[in-house]
């Protein structure tokens, strides 16, 4: 995690408290994903616990890909790219990213 100063930490949660109130009405919406392959991340389980109080009705991923820091959330996903990348060698392939799939609609896509 990185250590961010007072005047970050209250900016980030200023912001992801408003995205958080933004995007509530949508139900489209089934996931939170709090912090992408530690990029950014601090405060994890402040942050969890956060998300959890303003909206205990959608699912939580702490962290997507790696940096997990236990079971902060309601599932952990862990992202293992084909060229074994991750900072964790081989691992299985998770759908959260891998780009290749998707639907082919006929005439639609490129």
């Amino acid at each position: 995690e990185i250590t961010r100063s007072p005047e970050s930490k209250a900016a980030f949660q200023r912001e992801l408290k408003a995205m958080l109130r933004y995007l509530a009405p949508y139900a489209s919406v089934v996931v939170w994903v709090l912090f992408n392959e530690g990029w950014g991340q601090s405060n994890t389980q402040e942050t969890v616990d956060l998300v959890k109080r303003m909206d205990g009705q959608r699912l939580v991923n702490a962290v997507s890909g790696w940096n997990d820091l236990g079971a902060l959330g309601h599932f952990i996903d862990i992202h293992n790219y084909e060229d074994n990348s991750s900072i964790f060698g081989p691992l299985p392939q998770s759908f959260s990213s891998y780009a290749a799939w998707g639907y082919d609609v006929s005439g639609r896509v490129p």
